[in-house]
């Protein structure tokens, strides 16, 4: 892989829609997702328009006339098509979560997974895990409150206060990186779900849209989704931190998500790709997009 001459982002045109994956992955990845939401419904697509993007230092090529196929999270999926916006032999899918995008890597149905969780030892086996990007974990909202405690995050999940809660599923990567920080807050959002306190947002093309819309709400997402996918919402400040990357690359704020690729060890397009995405130009473009770099 060579790079090709760099450009600036003006003036350069969105990636081509992706391709569909063939009926037997799309079946796969719904059924996949289906059955580990346990809630009888599929994900909807990731929503949310694509930011431009710069021209990419390298073009990938695979054996063949199909495309490398990337699927899985997506709190990947911006800062991915940003990435690969001019590579014509690479296709990111819409959301199918961290989970999906490892059962269709396993089945074959794609090349690349995307994930936004760390693997427990059963996923990693004859797999490799490639981190590319960190952010920080956020809670937004359109509302004049620009600062809350871990308390306050925790009483407005339980429906006293004066945000509502806008709510992911159980599971939801994001909010088990919170647990490992307060555990309290999101235990507080799970119970929140069980009670039905909102209708679930399964995507974070749909927080985003929530966040837009309802009045008066807070929600989870990152501050990397927001830089890629403006709206009319801002962070909040945690018991007098800021989410900034430098409070996050100091360890003074402790929300933090990780965004990386899965692909098997035996597949060298795919390791090929990895490589490339870990490469300095690429890194560059990480964060420039409101990411910070793996090295920082």
């Amino acid at each position: 892989m060579r790079p090709e001459r760099s450009q600036s982002d003006a003036g350069l045109s969105p990636p081509d829609p992706p391709k569909p994956l063939r009926p037997f992955a799309v079946s796969l990845l719904v059924l996949g997702a289906v059955t580990a939401l346990g809630l009888g419904l599929a994900r909807a697509a990731e929503a949310g328009p694509v930011p431009p993007a710069p021209q990419p230092r390298a073009q990938v090529t695979r054996a063949g006339d199909e495309p490398l196929q990337l699927a899985g999270s997506g709190a990947n999926v911006l800062l991915m098509r940003r990435l690969c916006a001019s590579m014509r032999d690479v296709r990111v899918h819409a959301s199918i979560g961290s989970g999906g995008g490892l059962r269709a890597l396993r089945d074959g149905a794609i090349d690349v997974a995307m994930v936004s969780r760390p693997l427990s030892p059963e996923e990693r086996a004859d797999l490799r895990v490639v981190p590319y990007a960190r952010t920080a974990l956020v809670w937004a909202t359109g509302s004049d409150v620009h600062a809350a405690t871990l308390g306050e995050l925790r009483r407005w999940y339980e429906g006293q206060g004066e945000l509502r809660p806008l709510l992911r599923e159980l599971g939801d990567s994001g909010v088990d990186a919170v647990r490992s920080v307060a555990p309290a807050v999101a235990d507080a959002h799970d119970h929140a779900v069980r009670a039905r306190r909102s209708e679930l947002l399964l995507t974070e093309g749909a927080m985003r849209e929530a966040l837009a819309q309802v009045p008066r709400s807070f929600g989870l997402t990152d501050w990397g989704q927001l830089q890629l996918a403006p709206i009319d919402v801002h962070p909040l400040s945690i018991d007098g931190v800021a989410p900034t990357l430098q409070n996050v690359r100091d360890g003074r704020y402790r929300f933090v998500r990780e965004l990386a690729l899965v692909v098997r060890q035996d597949d060298r397009r795919a390791n090929a790709f990895a490589d490339l995405v870990r490469s300095p130009p690429m890194q560059a473009i990480v964060a420039a997009s409101g990411y910070l770099p793996v090295d920082r």
